[in-house]
């Protein structure tokens, strides 16, 4: 399995900040009266050769990542 497959089997698209993702799940509570944030989501999200830099950025909640190889 390759990467292009990889990406297909998991139905991913590109991310504007680099790499590819989908999101898996999302919370339908919403964090704060004025936010509109999830409380919770989850993603995959694959950096690839060809895309091997996601830029941080600032997140309004707290983070987990998880490295598969």
């Amino acid at each position: 399995m390759n990467v292009n497959d990889i990406i297909e089997e998991l139905d991913l698209e590109k991310h504007i900040e680099g790499g590819h993702f989908r999101r898996t799940f999302c919370s339908d509570r919403i964090a704060g009266s004025d936010s509109g944030q999830a409380m919770a989501s989850s993603i995959y999200y694959l950096l690839t050769k060809d895309n091997p830099v996601g830029h941080f950025h600032k997140n309004k909640s707290d983070i987990l990542h998880f490295l598969s190889w």
